[in-house]
């Protein structure tokens, strides 16, 4: 049974996150660079938004009876299988899953250019995500 008010707390989630990743976005690349804080919290909210639609994609997949998903990216298109998103929204995101995994196991690593320039993209293609779901989940009663 899909459980439209978690899914709710959780689109609003991620919308905070866009909206807080928004700001983030106007600051310069390397004032960006230079400042802990800010890069440290730009990769907790990237990490939060991937998490948070890939919680999105395993319960609309298990609520219709479908297997759930093994991993962050293979829920994308899991939700595409599912008709939650478009097939080209889903290939996009699957990308964001790499982010998230590098973001929290290869944290020695990251680069700070490539993290800098996904905040657009994750702002483009997650607002785009909460708008796709927001239409599916009008399906469901309640």
């Amino acid at each position: 049974m899909v459980d439209k008010e978690t899914l709710k707390a959780k689109l609003a989630k991620i919308t905070e996150c866009l909206i807080e990743l928004k700001q983030v976005e106007q600051i310069p690349f390397e004032t960006y660079r230079k400042d802990k804080k800010t890069k440290g919290y730009t990769e907790r909210l990237l990490q939060l938004i991937v998490e948070a639609a890939s919680d999105i994609n395993d319960h609309i997949t298990v609520s219709l009876g479908k297997r759930p998903p093994e991993d962050y990216k293979t829920s994308f298109r899991h939700a595409a299988e599912a008709k939650l998103i478009l097939n080209e929204l889903a290939e996009e995101l699957e990308k964001s899953a790499g982010m998230r995994n590098i973001l929290v196991h290869e944290y020695m690593k990251i680069d700070d250019q490539i993290v800098y320039s996904t905040i657009p993209l994750a702002i483009k293609h997650y607002t785009e995500y909460v708008k796709q779901v927001n239409a599916f989940l009008k399906k469901f009663p309640g």
